[in-house]
């Protein structure tokens, strides 16, 4: 032992070999080496890469006041606090992107080494949109929005609001859907709000679908089922209620309708155009906002119309950029573990995804939401389904009345003289 050689090693030659005298001095070395381990021990519990107690290290990072989660070992919190601590100081408090960007990416490496899993790949390059292949750091990601307009179909000159609460006007996509056993003919949406219009030149028949969608560079499209219909689709501008519309208003190709930031009316009815069907359907002027379906003890006499049954229904879609708010994506469609820890390596997959958002959490700033999502291997193949047929089938039919037998007068060849013939 290293105490006992010291201290004899200080006495003359004569003592320093004698066994009586290391007897006697084994005792006091004895108790020196245990108050040196214990000094190590302690030592070690204060130097946070090297405690061997959770207890000791999560205490150390109290000092810095970050708490350990349940889940997490002394390995685990460890590549926490580091990964935290950095990201405070390196970013000026982090809630930069740069700084989120960094704690996601150093959180990710040293806990992919502290469990011996590897559920994201490195993350050497970012985006600014989704990418299935890389990390992506997305400000006022997209919320998608699918909302009927009314609980059930709707009547002409039905009124809706349609509100949007994100940061700039986007385009509107609407599907129609005729959900009764008649036709529904030239169909008009109009948004109030921003005088626009779109008028689709044609027929909905029973249990058809008419989808207006936007292609992104501000033209309207539109597909009866399988069938596309752009070329009967027009749009109209600077529309006004009451007030009737010149040709000159009508735009085609169509273009996308918008929808203001804050809230919409939008408005519903079928159209009378020149040289198109549906005189028992459609409104031959356009009305005033004023005028409605007739129903008894709601509606104004001079303000209604004889009341029509509703024939579609309607959806409208969109999507609105979310005001501070900002989305990260992370490729975790593939995980490397060890072989046989299958169940334990998803356990460890889901704690990295809960650390992960703890720790944008508390990095981001007050009042913005942050989410972090890692995604999965998937592959999607999109498709629509289309009607074809519809049932039960309703057919008309209409022919001459009177007698069977053969005209007294008339031109039929072969039966009818010439003096006795006239021209049909």
């Amino acid at each position: 032992m290293a105490h006992i050689d010291d201290m004899t090693g200080r006495m003359p030659q004569l003592y320093r070999d004698g066994e009586l005298l290391r007897g006697v001095l084994m005792q006091p070395a004895i108790q020196l080496e245990i108050l040196d381990e214990l000094g190590r021990t302690i030592a070690q519990s204060h130097w946070f890469d090297a405690a061997w107690e959770r207890e000791d290290v999560v205490r150390l990072a109290r000092l810095l006041d970050i708490e350990a989660q349940p889940w997490q070992d002394a390995d685990e919190f460890r590549a926490w606090v580091h990964s935290l601590r950095n990201a405070w100081l390196r970013h000026s408090g982090s809630v930069t992107v740069a700084g989120l960007q960094s704690f996601v990416r150093e959180y990710v490496e040293r806990y992919s080494r502290a469990v011996a899993i590897s559920a994201v790949p490195p993350l050497t390059l970012w985006t600014d949109s989704p990418d299935p292949s890389a990390a992506a750091f997305i400000e006022n990601p997209g919320l998608k929005r699918i909302l009927p307009a009314g609980p059930a179909a709707l009547q002409p000159l039905t009124l809706f609001a349609v509100t949007n609460r994100g940061l700039d006007p986007v385009p509107l996509r609407f599907l129609l859907q005729n959900v009764s056993g008649a036709p529904e003919y030239v169909p008009l949406i109009a948004n109030i709000t921003t005088g626009q219009a779109l008028l689709y030149k044609g027929t909905i028949a029973q249990g058809e679908r008419l989808w207006i969608d936007s292609d992104g560079n501000g033209t309207a499209t539109a597909a009866i089922e399988d069938r596309e219909v752009s070329d009967r689709l027009v749009s109209l501008a600077d529309f006004s209620p009451g007030i009737p519309f010149e040709g000159s208003a009508i735009a085609s190709p169509a273009q996308a309708m918008i929808l203001n930031r804050g809230e919409n009316q939008l408005w519903f009815f079928p159209c009378a155009l020149f040289d198109e069907q549906g005189l028992d359907r459609y409104l031959s002027a356009l009305a005033a906002l004023k005028i409605t379906q007739g129903a008894f003890d709601s509606s104004l006499f001079d303000s209604s119309l004889f009341s029509q049954d509703a024939l579609v229904r309607m959806f409208v879609a969109y999507e609105e950029a979310q005001p501070a708010s900002f989305s990260i994506e992370l490729p975790g469609g593939l995980m490397l573990s060890e072989a046989g820890q299958f169940e334990e390596a998803l356990e460890k997959r889901e704690a990295l995804a809960t650390s992960l958002q703890d720790g944008v959490d508390k990095l981001k700033a007050a009042g913005v939401q942050g989410n972090i999502t890692l995604l999965e291997l998937q592959e999607v193949q999109f498709q629509r389904d289309y009607l074809k047929d519809s049932t039960p089938k309703r057919f008309s039919s209409a022919g001459p009345t009177g007698t069977d037998g053969e005209p007294a007068i008339g031109a039929v060849f072969e039966k009818t003289g010439l003096n006795y013939s006239i021209f049909h």
